[in-house]
């Protein structure tokens, strides 16, 4: 049975270590703590109307020396056996590229492999990241998904994006179109993000059930209405995301929500890497920003 948490009562199963070379995840309903170097993280999500499978993905992995965990939330236009093929596409190239940091090639990867399955006007959002352990850095590109929040050791939330505080560009998009959701054009470059994280910092990632829900009037939630409702809650970890998707519902005035949900939550745990020397730090941050390979 597909948990669905009504109350910060609700226990988890036991965490899951994710170890080396593994990539965890799928498309069907869970609630689930992983955890592994630099990061924990909770995972809820719950295909709509029941359903086994939906049409939200997620997948983390983790790199052979521990050095990379990678996140992947993607919201595919459709249902059924078209997402489960999509599925297998993003945890085939996940595996091909389990060690390679840089997330803007990946990206394009992804793209591609996307048009080529996706005659029938296919398409997704999809929010990858990077977190890069040897200097506690998170990457991120944004194919037209909703922008992830953060929140700085217990702090309010807010938009992770281009323009917040702390965020730098580690490779830029050339010119043209960027940034699209996958399976729209298959040139489009995309853009790289980093951010610094210090311990107990969180992000939230997450589909467009929550900032596209509508109250009885007719008003979305939207982003500020998101971040709003984050700010009111006290829990952390996985009662947060209890709490907010009672916040979802209520602002719906519904008790089961009318799309797939799914929410991922990271906390930095900062989990120590052996000491490294100026010159080990200067070859990670190339192969951060993809200069060279790991």
């Amino acid at each position: 049975m597909i948990p669905t948490p009504q109350s910060t009562a609700e226990a988890l199963p036991d965490v899951h270590h994710l170890q080396c070379m593994e990539i965890w995840g799928g498309h069907g309903g869970t609630f689930d703590a992983v955890s592994a170097r630099g990061m924990d993280a909770w995972v809820y999500s719950k295909p709509y109307a029941g359903n086994t499978l939906g049409g939200d993905i997620h997948y983390l992995s983790a790199c052979a020396s521990g050095r990379i965990l990678r996140v992947a939330l993607a919201d595919v236009s459709g249902h059924g056996e078209t997402v489960s093929a999509v599925a297998e596409t993003l945890r085939r190239l996940m595996r091909k590229s389990i060690n390679t940091a840089n997330q803007a090639r990946f990206a394009q990867q992804i793209n591609q492999a996307f048009m080529g399955e996706s005659d029938g006007g296919l398409f997704a959002t999809a929010v990858l990241g990077t977190y890069w352990a040897p200097t506690q850095t998170f990457l991120f590109v944004n194919a037209g998904h909703p922008r992830p929040l953060i929140s700085r050791a217990g702090g309010p939330w807010s938009v992770l994006c281009a323009s917040s505080g702390g965020v730098t560009r580690t490779g830029k998009a050339a010119a043209g179109l960027s940034n699209l959701p996958l399976g729209v054009i298959g040139d489009t470059g995309y853009e790289q993000l980093a951010v610094q994280l210090e311990v107990d910092d969180r992000l939230l990632l997450y589909t467009d059930f929550a900032i596209e829900a509508r109250s009885p009037e007719g008003r979305e939630l939207g982003e500020d209405g998101l971040v709003a409702l984050l700010d009111g809650l006290s829990s952390g970890d996985e009662a947060l995301i209890t709490e907010l998707l009672a916040g979802v519902r209520a602002h719906a005035g519904v008790d089961e929500l009318n799309d797939d949900a799914t929410v991922v939550l990271l906390r930095h745990n900062a989990s120590p890497m052996p000491p490294q020397t100026f010159g080990d730090r200067m070859r990670t941050l190339s192969r951060l920003i993809g200069i060279a390979s790991v």
